[in-house]
């Protein structure tokens, strides 16, 4: 996963379809928590997940770079389904945004 984090910089193409690096993404929090905790993060690359435990091994992900710092794999056509993208300061659905951002 760092791999993938260290030879792309912010604005580059990740492939037709996908996000650019340094695109700001969040998953909504439907834990029902009060305050919500959104995870927030950062696309840094696109990487296989190889964990076979994991529930997305074999998957192309997006690697986000998390608040933390830490590193979060993610499958990309779920992100695209699931997760909320930062434009104009707002963080709306990736699908009405999708071809306003990527390559």
């Amino acid at each position: 996963m760092s791999n993938a984090a260290k030879k792309h910089k912010d604005g580059d193409s990740l492939g037709p379809g996908n996000l650019r690096v340094g695109t700001e993404v969040r998953m909504r929090d439907e834990s029902g928590r009060k305050p919500p905790q959104p995870l927030d993060g950062r696309i840094v690359g696109v990487a296989e997940e190889i964990d076979e435990e994991s529930d997305f091994s074999g998957e192309t992900c997006y690697v986000i770079r998390q608040r933390d710092n830490s590193l979060l794999n993610y499958p990309i056509d779920w992100l695209h389904d699931e997760w909320l993208v930062k434009l104009d300061g707002e963080y709306v659905p990736i699908s009405k945004v999708l071809q306003q951002v990527t390559s």
